[in-house]
Protein backbone atom coordinates (compact mmCIF):
# COMPACT_ATOMS: atom_id res chain seq x y z
CA UNK A 1 0.00 0.00 0.00
CA UNK A 2 1.32 3.38 -1.07
CA UNK A 3 0.82 6.78 0.97
CA UNK A 4 -1.26 8.16 -1.83
CA UNK A 5 -3.59 5.13 -1.28
CA UNK A 6 -3.80 5.22 2.56
CA UNK A 7 -3.95 9.16 2.02
CA UNK A 8 -6.95 8.34 0.07
CA UNK A 9 -8.11 6.14 2.33
CA UNK A 10 -7.99 8.37 5.52
CA UNK A 11 -9.34 11.10 3.41
CA UNK A 12 -12.98 9.56 3.05
CA UNK A 13 -13.63 9.23 6.73
CA UNK A 14 -12.57 12.70 7.44
CA UNK A 15 -14.96 14.41 4.53
CA UNK A 16 -17.75 12.41 5.59
CA UNK A 17 -16.88 13.08 9.60
CA UNK A 18 -16.70 17.04 8.54
CA UNK A 19 -19.60 16.77 6.33
CA UNK A 20 -21.89 15.83 9.41
CA UNK A 21 -21.01 18.06 11.80
CA UNK A 22 -21.60 20.14 9.15
CA UNK A 23 -25.28 19.30 8.65
CA UNK A 24 -25.70 19.15 12.24
CA UNK A 25 -24.53 22.50 12.88
CA UNK A 26 -26.73 23.60 10.51
CA UNK A 27 -29.51 22.70 12.06
CA UNK A 28 -28.68 25.50 15.25
CA UNK A 29 -28.27 28.52 12.72
CA UNK A 30 -30.53 30.98 14.70
CA UNK A 31 -28.43 30.42 17.60
CA UNK A 32 -25.73 33.09 16.43
CA UNK A 33 -23.00 33.88 14.50
CA UNK A 34 -20.35 31.61 16.24
CA UNK A 35 -22.75 28.48 14.52
CA UNK A 36 -22.13 30.41 10.94
CA UNK A 37 -18.31 30.19 11.48
CA UNK A 38 -17.92 27.33 12.45
CA UNK A 39 -19.72 26.18 9.63
CA UNK A 40 -17.20 28.04 6.95
CA UNK A 41 -14.16 25.89 8.82
CA UNK A 42 -16.20 22.97 8.02
CA UNK A 43 -16.94 24.06 4.62
CA UNK A 44 -12.71 25.21 3.93
CA UNK A 45 -11.35 21.96 5.28
CA UNK A 46 -13.61 19.81 3.43
CA UNK A 47 -12.76 21.72 0.49
CA UNK A 48 -9.01 21.00 1.31
CA UNK A 49 -9.17 17.59 1.82
CA UNK A 50 -11.23 17.05 -1.28
CA UNK A 51 -8.57 19.12 -3.11
CA UNK A 52 -5.62 17.02 -2.38
CA UNK A 53 -7.33 13.83 -4.02
CA UNK A 54 -6.18 12.49 -7.10
CA UNK A 55 -9.48 12.51 -8.68
CA UNK A 56 -10.00 16.38 -8.60
CA UNK A 57 -6.45 17.02 -9.36
CA UNK A 58 -6.97 15.65 -12.59
CA UNK A 59 -10.11 17.17 -13.61
CA UNK A 60 -9.96 20.93 -14.07
CA UNK A 61 -13.72 21.82 -13.31
CA UNK A 62 -13.51 19.67 -10.04
CA UNK A 63 -10.82 21.70 -9.23
CA UNK A 64 -11.43 25.11 -9.51
CA UNK A 65 -14.70 24.24 -7.99
CA UNK A 66 -12.93 22.96 -4.88
CA UNK A 67 -10.53 25.84 -4.55
CA UNK A 68 -13.79 28.12 -4.49
CA UNK A 69 -14.97 26.72 -1.78
CA UNK A 70 -11.98 26.94 0.04
CA UNK A 71 -11.24 30.61 -0.94
CA UNK A 72 -14.53 31.53 0.10
CA UNK A 73 -13.99 30.52 3.66
CA UNK A 74 -11.05 32.26 4.48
Amino acid sequence: MTIHELNTILQVPCVTLLALAGILLLRHTKTGLNTWTWISLVVAAISYLILETQFVQERRGLFLLAATGQSRCR
